[in-house]
């Protein structure tokens, strides 16, 4: 039986989408890295695959690159260093779960014998994005990247999940998105609570937590 789709709405935390997950029940779901088809908990086979953005192109603010360092401070650098060079040699970052940043690694036998399903076809999608140069309107994106809201993009999949035409609630998720984000580009100092109730009066996402203190 359908339930509300949970975990966009601010008053539904402390969701059970993993359980649902690693029960079998759930088809399909929007995660970054390896996540739950890296748990190894299931019985069923997982895969993963790009996003389905057809004709547009992959940009730099597709994805999120993160990393490790050695402090100035500690008294270890080398135990350190050997140490992050074993972690970059590694198919699945243990840090946390995402793509290794090591080409070498994701292209080698191995990893084509430990990762997932899709894995080359995601990371054929993505390896070429970090060889173009950033253009003045990726900076620019970039800095206002954080204040990227997918509130209206899930609800649009609840709705569709509740019987709603899925084709015409991404189009109006896509137009409140597209406002919101020029009311925030415009007012990049109040973007908050304004722009959301601007574009949405309705707006029950979990960012108004922050915005109402």
């Amino acid at each position: 039986m359908y339930t509300e789709l949970q975990g966009y709405k601010r008053q539904s935390y402390g969701d059970d989408s993993y359980q649902l997950i690693t029960e079998g029940r759930v088809g399909m779901w929007l995660g970054g890295g390896f996540g739950f088809a890296s748990t190894g908990e299931s019985e069923f086979m997982t895969a993963i695959a790009p996003k389905p953005l057809g004709d547009s192109p992959i940009s730099p603010n597709d994805f999120f690159a993160t990393g490790l360092f050695i402090s100035a401070q500690t008294e270890q650098q080398d135990a350190c260093w050997h140490w992050l060079k074993h972690l970059s040699t590694e198919m699945v970052d243990t840090y946390s779960s995402n793509f290794p940043a090591r080409r070498s690694v994701l292209e080698s036998e191995a990893s084509a014998a430990q990762a997932s399903p899709g894995t080359r076809e995601v990371y054929e999608a993505y390896s070429q994005v970090p060889d173009r140069a950033p253009s003045a309107q990726n900076d620019t994106n970039n800095s206002r990247s954080w204040a990227m809201e997918y509130y209206w993009f899930h609800q649009a999949l609840d709705r569709a999940l509740q019987g709603e035409d899925l084709e015409q609630e991404l189009i109006e998720a896509q137009r409140t998105t597209d406002d919101y984000i020029e009311c925030a580009r415009q007012n990049e100092e109040e973007y908050g609570q304004a722009c959301y109730m601007q574009v949405d009066p309705d707006y029950e996402g979990p960012r108004m937590l922050y915005t109402e203190e």
